[in-house]
């Protein structure tokens, strides 16, 4: 909609919302935010289905957490970052609840995954993309990649 507005403009659209009631949603949404930068934070609490918030938890305490589901019976999905904080405020207060990985948090243990199996295949997959020269010696063809070392010593067999 092309709309610009603040944080704080929307955290205090926030705090007015609070007084209205909300059903306990099925499923449900948990992570966490800074009031300030660096120095406060509290547990945003998301309806899922409704795509809405519902709750403001003033700290990111397990206790809190649990707290409020025992109050709010009846969530069957919690996503979550799977910290362990949550993770343990939910089996405390929705021990039934199935617990989820949210999409950003997957997607960015993937890409530190893949990231990290990348850095250590590094000079495998640099010596796949390097290509040796037809006349390298035993000592030269011994340094390369297994790909390449047994290219150049079936060229060299060869005659080649």
């Amino acid at each position: 909609m092309g709309l610009s507005t603040s944080p704080d403009t929307l955290l205090g659209l926030m705090r007015v919302q609070q007084d209205r009631q909300f059903p306990t949603p099925r499923v449900l949404s948990v992570d966490d935010f800074s009031f300030r930068k660096r120095r406060t934070y509290g547990t945003i609490l998301i309806a899922l289905e409704r795509r809405a918030p519902i709750e403001l938890l003033p700290d990111r305490e397990a206790s809190s957490l649990t707290t409020w589901l025992e109050e709010h019976p009846g969530v069957e999905i919690i996503s979550d970052d799977r910290g362990g904080l949550y993770a343990d405020g939910v089996r405390k207060g929705a021990p039934y609840a199935q617990q989820v990985a949210d999409r950003w948090h997957l997607l960015a243990n993937l890409s530190e995954t893949m990231k990290g199996f990348f850095l250590n295949k590094h000079s495998l997959l640099k010596s796949l993309v390097q290509k040796p020269s037809e006349d390298l010696s035993e000592k030269e063809a011994s340094q390369l990649g297994p790909w390449y070392a047994g290219m150049a010593l079936s060229k060299r067999r060869a005659g080649k």
